[in-house]
């Protein structure tokens, strides 16, 4: 079997192993020095990862945290509010549902007084007129006690709150400061690329024009009610109008208002 040299040697020096680092037979000095050459690269390595160990033993979980909380407490109290002022405009149609009907019947009670009234000061009562008032106290007697026995009928959807609301992305950073930057797809409803001519939304749900039908959709996508308008109306715009409580929609030639509660 033929002896090979030193690669770094030549022929002064037999070489005693095949070097993996190089792919080359060195003497066994050399095989020491290519050993010692390894070694002096890997204590540079053990310093950086015992720096980069001491980095990740440093930081502080909730200092990281802190802006992200922040934005969850933000969301948190919106969510909040928006609950809260739907809550209070519920009452206060409450109230002004049985305000309104209570007004009616003090109305209606008080001129049926002022007729009765009068009737006797003038003394020309008669029979029919008699009758007449005992019906109507009767009719109001019943809707009076309706208001106490009758239950409001209320219908009430279920807030129902996914975990796709929030959704943290860990892979590449998310300038906030981007005004062009936008989340990521959380949902989707099916529509032609020419189906939705326009749409609008309030606190709680969101108004699309599939022409030519009006749909209402909650946040969910899940669709509440629909209509359908003039079959020839050209909507050109829509928005939620918080004065007026109601959507408003514009065409070519008119301008119309439509409730959340009758779409």
């Amino acid at each position: 079997m033929s002896t090979q040299s030193c690669a770094i040697c030549g022929p002064k020096r037999t070489s005693r192993a095949l070097c993996n680092c190089c792919n080359e037979y060195l003497c066994l000095d050399h095989l020491k020095e290519h050993d010692d050459l390894l070694n002096a690269q890997l204590e540079p390595l053990i310093d950086n990862i015992n720096q980069l160990a001491d980095r990740l033993q440093q930081v502080n979980i909730d200092s990281l945290l802190q802006p992200i909380r922040i934005q969850l407490d933000q969301w948190k109290q919106e969510a909040f509010q928006s609950i809260e002022r739907i809550y209070e405009q519920k009452s206060n149609e409450l109230n002004e549902l049985i305000s309104k009907k209570l007004n009616h019947l003090r109305q209606e009670t008080e001129q049926i007084q002022t007729r009765i009234a009068q009737v006797i000061r003038n003394h020309d009562s008669t029979n029919e007129q008699i009758d007449v008032f005992v019906k109507t106290i009767q009719n109001l007697e019943r809707e009076t006690t309706d208001i106490n026995i009758k239950p409001i009928n209320i219908n009430i959807r279920p807030l129902i709150l996914e975990d796709n609301y929030i959704i943290f992305n860990v892979e590449e950073q998310i300038n906030n400061d981007d005004p062009l930057m936008l989340s990521p797809i959380i949902q989707t409803i099916s529509s032609s690329a020419n189906d939705v001519d326009c749409i609008a939304c309030n606190d709680t749900c969101i108004l699309l024009h599939h022409h030519p039908t009006l749909c209402l959709y909650d946040f969910n996508l899940n669709l509440i009610k629909q209509t359908h308008p003039y079959p020839d109306m050209s909507i050109a715009d829509m928005c939620w109008s918080l004065a007026l409580n109601r959507f408003i929609i514009l065409t070519d030639y008119d301008v119309f208002v439509l409730s959340d509660k009758t779409c």
